[in-house]
């Protein structure tokens, strides 16, 4: 059985060949500033992010960082893109946990770069807030006082979401939006319903989105075949 300090030094150990194993990925750079647990292989993470996503779009992130972050902290949530960087928090459960995280950001980074071309026809948009407006309508048909949240405006607000989250219940909102929305979060705002969509997209083939989303496939079929 190892001693305390046997321990201290297997972990130590742990922690330097991972920074040195991972330091480069693709153009990537990986900084590992607290350790992940034994059940993350971020070898198999990034040989299936390499395999799946094209390589110009892991070209708009210049580095992945793994830790603890207040800014994720504060915000509650598990990763976020920011000036090129992808901050994931350490605390992750397997492999498909970390990946659906880097390809989520990495739709943040398409959307930093592309932006302005991927919503120029109006058409991700009109498609998203005419699902926004099938949901106000089965929730107000459900009795819920939808008047004081603007379910037109495809920015991110905070107080929809609580409204979303709290008032109504994630739970409730999914099985109003089958067929709608891939997830509940995807409601949130545009730049969700692309990054959720980006996630089928890539995770699952876009098997979900096909259906249920033709113009944001259609818009990340052209992405995906960019020279």
């Amino acid at each position: 059985m190892n001693n305390p300090i046997q321990k201290l030094i297997k972990e130590a150990h742990r922690e330097r060949q991972q920074q040195a194993k991972y330091h480069n990925f693709s153009s990537i750079e990986v900084f590992i500033d607290a350790p992940l647990p034994d059940t993350i292989d971020l070898n198999n993470v990034f040989l299936f992010i390499n395999e799946r996503v094209p390589p110009y779009i892991l070209e708009l992130v210049e580095s992945v960082r793994i830790g603890k972050y207040q800014k994720l902290e504060d915000r509650h949530i598990n990763a976020m893109y920011s000036d090129g960087t992808i901050y994931l928090t350490n605390d992750q459960t397997n492999d498909d946990d970390i990946i659906d995280d880097i390809i989520h950001e990495l739709a943040h980074a398409v959307e930093e770069h592309y932006g302005s071309e991927l919503y120029l026809n109006g058409q991700i948009e009109q498609e998203f807030l005419g699902k926004r407006k099938k949901l106000e309508r089965l929730l107000r048909y459900m009795n819920y006082d939808t008047h004081l949240y603007d379910f037109e405006n495809p920015q991110y607000r905070k107080k929809f979401d609580f409204f979303l989250l709290k008032d109504v219940g994630y739970d409730i909102i999914e099985s109003l939006t089958i067929g709608l929305f891939i997830n509940p979060y995807a409601v949130t705002s545009l730049r969700e319903y692309f990054a959720t969509g980006f996630e089928d997209y890539y995770l699952n083939n876009g098997d979900y989105i096909r259906e249920a989303s033709p113009q944001l496939y259609k818009v990340l079929e052209e992405l995906n075949n960019m020279e």
